[in-house]
């Protein structure tokens, strides 16, 4: 992404608008009074073109769309607090963006009466170009760069890179250096960095700035980030340093959530079908 987060910006009307959606609803799981069921987060290339996940994905985001300007579900206002809230190239970047996934998991259930839907992932080692559900609405964005028959370039995100930035033990050698706070810019670690960074970088157009969540495959890949966390999670250990596991991740439209409450993907309610390898 070429744009840079800096401090939040226009911050007082976007919580004005946030706050007017249901969305202080969606709480950290220690806020709960009972864990969610655990259902499994599926790849793209598993779905069929009617499978349930793929309608009630489309139903949702379609609904969002057609929400109005003043409502803190409409589609770019969920894209807007990426802009004003995202963490990148510091260590908070992979459990800022759990929740983040998650409250738009947590939306579509809502606008579709469906508690039961989990964020498919975009496997981009396995299946390197765009995945075909996303060429036509509402799942299409027409400002990408790249077409459906464009496969991403050797060296960002295959199989045998994937292994190197996989076996990165070092907690901030892979998941981005040590931030004083969740707009601190200090350095991408070998995931952000590479796989990450490169996809973004390969699609273009809205992909390529701050408001990429406007592109629904956005979601995607960062359900994809997600489970490579939890992939890498099954070989090595996050850092132990308080100030991560204790600093409060801000979203504007929802209440902060600790690092701690986003370490365990079971008690947010979800697992992935496919932990062994990338």
């Amino acid at each position: 992404m070429t744009a840079s987060p800096g401090a939040p910006h226009n911050r007082r009307k976007f919580l004005q608008i946030a706050g007017t959606a249901a969305g202080a609803l969606y709480l950290p799981p220690f806020a709960r009074a009972q864990n969610p069921t655990v259902l499994a987060r599926k790849d793209l290339a598993t779905l069929t073109a009617s499978d349930p996940t793929l309608t009630i994905l489309k139903q949702g985001i379609a609904a969002m769309q057609a929400r109005p300007t003043t409502d803190g579900w409409n589609w770019s206002n969920v894209a807007s607090m990426h802009q004003n809230f995202c963490a990148h190239n510091n260590w908070y970047f992979f459990p800022w963006h759990r929740p983040y996934v998650g409250f738009l998991e947590y939306v579509i259930q809502n606008v579709t009466n469906t508690p039961s839907f989990r964020m498919p992932y975009w496997n981009w080692t396995r299946n390197n170009k765009i995945p075909a559900q996303f060429t036509s609405a509402p799942l299409y964005d027409p400002s990408r760069q790249v077409s459906p028959t464009t496969p991403i370039p050797s060296g960002y995100c295959d199989s045998t890179t994937m292994s190197r930035v996989i076996g990165t033990a070092d907690f901030q050698s892979y998941a981005s250096m040590k931030g004083t706070d969740q707009w601190a810019s200090v350095g991408a670690g070998a995931f952000e960095g590479t796989p990450h960074n490169c996809v973004h970088w390969w699609m273009g157009g809205d992909m390529g700035t701050f408001m990429s969540p406007l592109d629904p495959l956005f979601w995607m890949h960062h359900s994809n980030v997600d489970r490579l966390w939890a992939v890498w999670n099954t070989k090595h250990a996050n850092t132990t340093d308080p100030a991560w596991l204790n600093y409060q991740l801000q979203y504007g439209a929802f209440p902060n959530w600790p690092v701690t409450s986003t370490l365990s993907t079971q008690a947010m309610g979800y697992t992935y079908d496919r932990l062994t390898s990338v």
